[in-house]
């Protein structure tokens, strides 16, 4: 997780704060659904470098800006199973 918040390119978020964010925040969705107190509250932490509002609000908008996806839960249609020709053959 860490890797891939650092990997996100949010400005002042390198490795140690992607460490950071990954050790505060469970999962990637529980940093993408953080509210602003939950933000601040992480970026006022003693071992946090400072984040600005913007850095911030990028971190909120993880899904939509970095993976331009929607943060509701997706709706399937079908199934995930393999029809039976393609399964018999794997």
């Amino acid at each position: 997780l860490a890797h891939l918040i650092y990997a996100l390119g949010i400005r002042m978020v390198g490795e140690r704060t992607g460490q950071l964010l990954a050790a505060h925040f469970s999962s990637l969705d529980e940093l993408a659904d953080a509210n602003e107190e939950q933000l601040f509250e992480f970026a006022n932490a003693p071992e946090c470098p400072p984040l600005t509002s913007d850095d911030l609000a990028k971190i909120d908008n993880l899904y939509i800006d970095n993976f331009g996806l929607d943060p509701e839960e997706p709706k399937f249609k079908g199934t995930m199973e393999l029809p039976e020709e393609t399964a018999a053959a794997v």
